[in-house]
């Protein structure tokens, strides 16, 4: 799995549109689809293929970063540096929706 910077280009018409820029690290990971009551909870507030996943900390990821898998990207909802001890993060994502 990837982290990237989120990069906003402007196309035809002034429209914005958001994609990958800078690549911020590479990472195994800990990845988990939600199921059973997250999956509602999810669709409640419009998540796309949400998932949890546990990465080593770095500094550099924040919630403004996506994160590449299997060619899909998805953008952080929330973030958890756990216990504030800069060893691990729990990311909340959701796949990235087109346009």
């Amino acid at each position: 799995m990837t982290f990237y910077e989120r990069a906003i280009t402007t196309g035809t018409g002034g429209f914005q549109a958001g994609g990958k820029g800078d690549k911020i690290a590479d990472a195994r990971v800990r990845w988990k689809n939600v199921h059973g009551q997250e999956v509602w909870d999810a669709a409640a507030v419009n998540a796309v293929n949400a998932a949890t996943v546990l990465a080593r900390y770095h500094a550099s990821i924040d919630e403004s970063c996506l994160v590449e898998k299997d060619s899909k990207l998805y953008e952080i909802v929330s973030m958890d540096d756990i216990e504030e001890r800069h060893e691990y993060l729990e990311l909340k994502v959701q796949r990235m929706k087109a346009g």
